[in-house]
């Protein structure tokens, strides 16, 4: 199916990166009556901000411009069993309901258990899945009929998205994930870059700190605290953390042994990362877990800050030549002089900077091309 889609101007800003505020619709009228059931693992954005919920977030607020009625199904968090357990007898199965952008949200905390038992009532046209690896979401999503499009995140369980239906897609966000995707079931993927709006990270540079993003051990925390040992006279500014992981013994260990250190600064998580990117002059993403694309290396690129990161998973692919790539088993010294590097010689650094804005206004990365990607697919899907 070709490419039907009527792209009007967009408003770009003085790197190139269009402006998500001021985008035009893509227009496509024969999904303006499509419903649409959307199923997250855990907690629906904004009770939860992983990445996963926030490209939810975003692809779902986008399509809700185009099609009659989202609904998205998640989980809740209770501190309270008994008045849960009451609230559902009473209200029955999904009980909590809100709006965020346009989507009506349906929380349980007994989700995804009962998601199935939501298609008689809302009767969606396809179900959207956002999967980071639960067997248990894959296999009840699988146990229907509907057209389904899996967004893929991660490559966990990957093996149990295999379904008997030959109406399925499968999304994700990088190459990596994709020959993960067609070597463990077989089926083609379909690589549709997340949807970051340039205006929430773009900033002028006045800062001269190594930005850290989440010092938890998979991320590389330990990495993270050798090289702040070894490097006393840089600063380190070292954001944001998993709470559920926060009682974890290495995870309380490394936090312990960074506030020993003169040169970091810790701080919790926030979104208003513009303010985080102006202090900023490198981000260091020496992950240990293969990553599935690398948001935090995304939003870096697009002010032109250059990332140092480990090999693994879709880190080169995400970051391309707007930083530097090493070997995750590399010794200490290697990433502590990639980093001065940045630091001693300017024209080096203008380098990499310009071509880590070049990366980011790539026409993959650009939003209008994401949307037409994603009404498209739809169309497709439907089409089985």
């Amino acid at each position: 199916m070709g490419n039907n889609f009527n792209y009007k101007s967009t408003s770009y800003d003085c790197f190139g990166h269009e402006k998500i505020s001021k985008i035009s619709k893509v227009i496509m009228t024969d999904i303006s009556q499509l419903k649409i059931l959307a199923v997250v693992p855990r907690m629906y954005y904004p009770l939860l901000k992983g990445g996963l919920e926030i490209s939810a977030h975003n692809i779902l607020s986008l399509l809700s411009n185009h099609c009659e009625s989202i609904v998205v199904a998640g989980g809740k968090h209770t501190n309270n069993l008994f008045i849960s357990k009451l609230e559902r007898r009473v209200l029955g199965k999904y009980p909590s309901k809100g709006l965020v952008d346009n989507c009506q949200v349906l929380s349980d905390i007994w989700h995804p258990t009962d998601v199935n038992d939501l298609i008689p009532k809302y009767k969606p046209d396809v179900l959207i899945c956002f999967y980071s690896g639960e067997s248990d979401l894959a296999r009840i999503i699988n146990n229907n009929s509907l057209p389904t499009i899996y967004f893929v995140f991660g490559n966990k369980n990957v093996t149990y998205l295999k379904a008997k239906k030959n109406n399925n897609a499968y999304v994700c966000e990088s190459n990596f994930i994709k020959r993960i995707i067609e070597k463990e079931i077989g089926q083609d993927a379909t690589v549709i870059k997340p949807i970051i709006a340039p205006e929430d990270y773009l900033v002028e540079r006045k800062g001269d700190n190594i930005l850290v993003i989440n010092p938890h051990p998979i991320k590389g925390g330990d990495i993270v605290l050798q090289i702040a040992k070894k490097m006393p006279w840089r600063n380190f500014l070292i954001v944001g953390g998993w709470q559920h992981t926060s009682l974890n013994d290495d995870v309380i260990y490394i936090e312990k042994q960074l506030l020993k250190l003169k040169n970091v600064k810790r701080l919790p998580h926030t979104d208003n990362m513009k303010k985080i990117m102006e202090q900023s002059r490198c981000l260091l993403m020496p992950c240990r877990v293969e990553e599935a694309y690398g948001r935090s290396a995304a939003e870096a690129i697009i002010s032109g800050i250059p990332v140092v990161a480990s090999d693994r998973g879709a880190l080169p692919e995400t970051v391309g030549a707007g930083g530097v790539i090493i070997n995750i088993e590399e010794p200490i010294h290697k990433w502590v002089d990639a980093l001065e590097l940045l630091y001693c010689d300017n024209d080096y650094y203008e380098k990499l900077s310009k071509n880590a804005i070049r990366e980011s206004i790539t026409k993959n990365r650009q939003v209008t091309f994401i949307e037409g990607q994603l009404l498209e697919l739809l169309q497709q899907t439907l089409a089985y």
